[in-house]
């Protein structure tokens, strides 16, 4: 099982004019006390800021094209709230992920290190669930004032995507 969800009872940032990058602007959107998401992998409860998420929001990116594009690879993310290897297989419809958990912010990093470690999934769910939260990112930014044209369009090409009847 995957699954992410927003706690979407937060407080947003003020746009920062310095801000040149869709890093620096997450990062001024969710101040580092207010935003919280949670990933479910394979049935444990992974908490995570929204801060957090301007170290990854590049790898997650590309994460969701090197999916698209079917070929394996491994990917990281490393941030404040957690740490971790990806190891993706595509086969068909699905992806089999292997993770290597490194650091993170609960007291299951035995367990999801454990038989937990590998999550079998269809492809279009898992992009799913990260294009919800891409599109969440996204309307926040534009809340405070902000305007990525480069993040808009990666949606775009993502919900086009799932649209599709036969992805592979």
């Amino acid at each position: 099982m995957f699954k992410i969800e927003v706690d979407d009872t937060y407080e947003k940032g003020l746009m920062d004019e310095e801000d040149t990058s869709l890093s620096e602007a997450i990062f001024s959107t969710y101040p580092i006390s207010s935003g919280y998401f949670s990933i479910n992998w394979n049935g444990i409860y992974i908490p995570l800021t929204l801060n957090s998420l301007s170290d990854i929001i590049d790898d997650i990116i590309k994460m969701l094209d090197s999916i698209i594009s079917g070929f394996d690879f491994e990917c990281s993310f490393l941030c404040e709230s957690f740490s971790v290897i990806l190891n993706f297989k595509i086969y068909k419809k699905n992806v089999i992920i292997t993770s290597k958990w490194i650091s993170i912010n609960t007291d299951e990093i035995f367990n999801l290190n454990s038989s937990k470690s590998v999550l079998l999934i269809n492809k279009d769910k898992y992009i799913c669930e990260w294009v919800r939260l891409l599109s969440v990112i996204s309307n926040d930014l534009k809340l405070v004032g902000y305007s990525f044209l480069f993040l808009d369009k990666k949606l775009s090409f993502y919900n086009e995507f799932l649209k599709q009847k036969d992805n592979m």
